[in-house]
């Protein structure tokens, strides 16, 4: 499937949780002052939209956070954004590197 085949509904969800990623990303690995990158890939694959970001932050594993912040009642909009309309996230640290793959 080519990106313009998906529904306008679903590509816009697709726009923004890579807005809200590289958002939250940015302002939680970044704040320590030295220099980073991310790399971040778009991906429409069979059927799926996948964003899949790499960094070299300290590391930040996305879900885990996101369910403290759950638990704890607190809320973090762009964070909320992002698991609610996302079908699968999946994080790893690999290397000292920090590996986000997530699915709408």
């Amino acid at each position: 499937m080519r990106p313009q085949d998906f529904d306008r509904a679903r590509a816009q969800s697709y726009g923004l949780v890579t807005e809200e990623l590289a958002t939250f990303l940015a302002e939680h690995g970044f704040n320590d002052g030295q220099n980073h990158s991310i790399n971040a890939r778009l991906v429409a694959k069979g059927g799926e939209l996948i964003i899949r970001m790499r960094d070299d932050c300290k590391p930040f594993n996305l879900t885990e956070y996101y369910h403290a912040l759950t638990e704890s009642r607190k809320n973090d909009a762009g964070l909320s954004i992002i698991m609610k309309l996302s079908g699968d996230v999946q994080y790893t640290n690999t290397l000292g590197t920090n590996n986000l793959i997530v699915r709408i």
